[in-house]
């Protein structure tokens, strides 16, 4: 039986982060249909080892594919109706209803069809009330800024086809070009909204207690690091 809700949780190289995270989804998340699915790109083996003793449903082992890739391969192995995505470096602080909630918001308007947790709201089309809870359609003219708010860097939670809509990630950029390229082609097709809720109270950044290679391409060496304004 399928579950109502794939949870895919991005990794690279931060074992660590990863286990906190894991840690405050099985604690705070407030639904059980769900599955939990870990994507790493690469890893040293040292941590993928740590990694396949980790609690979770299900396992992509990539090897250096990039940002792109390495989220594809975790769309393709989700069989949840939604997709609640997030890097490992989110952490869910305290219980809530925002998986509850998004689903209903899902449900309730078609028109969208990805759901951010945030609280960078850009310009928007229209403010929308369901249930108990206020969500925000994003302007098509302001989809393809990216640079100021991208889909995929924060939690969010899609129907499984929105990506129908949109197709899959581009492959071989950087995390950052990968997003860029996704907003740009959302822009260009218009098949479904973006909304905003203002829940982020739910969750806390923990990657600037982490070095975090998100903003390397393909096979780029960790060294990179030291230049980036020289990747691609």
């Amino acid at each position: 039986m399928k579950p109502l809700i794939s949870v895919i949780v991005v990794t690279y190289h931060r074992v660590e982060a990863l286990k906190r995270t894991l840690e405050s989804l099985r604690r705070h998340v407030d639904v059980d249909d769900y599955e939990l699915i870990v994507c790493d790109d690469g890893s040293p083996l040292a941590q993928r080892r740590q990694i396949r003793g980790l609690d979770v449903d299900r396992i992509v082992w990539n090897d250096r594919v990039g940002y792109g890739a390495n989220v594809n391969s975790g769309l393709r192995a989700a069989r949840g109706e939604f997709v609640f995505h997030l890097e490992d470096d989110w952490v869910v602080k305290r219980p809530g209803h925002f998986l509850r909630a998004g689903v209903e918001v899902l449900n309730t308007l078609p028109e969208v069809g990805c759901l951010k947790f945030d609280d960078n709201t850009p310009a928007l089309r229209a403010r929308r009330r369901v249930g108990g809870y206020t969500v925000e359609v994003l302007a098509f003219p302001n989809h393809a800024r990216a640079e100021e708010y991208r889909y995929t860097n924060r939690p969010h939670l899609k129907h499984a086809r929105f990506h129908q809509c949109y197709g899959m990630y581009a492959e071989g950029h950087c995390a950052l070009e990968t997003e860029r390229l996704f907003a740009m082609h959302v822009n260009a097709v218009r098949a479904s909204r973006v909304g905003w809720m203002h829940d982020s109270a739910h969750f806390r950044h923990i990657g600037d207690e982490y070095q975090s290679y998100s903003i390397l391409g393909p096979k780029q060496t960790p060294a990179a690091l030291l230049e980036p304004w020289r990747l691609s």
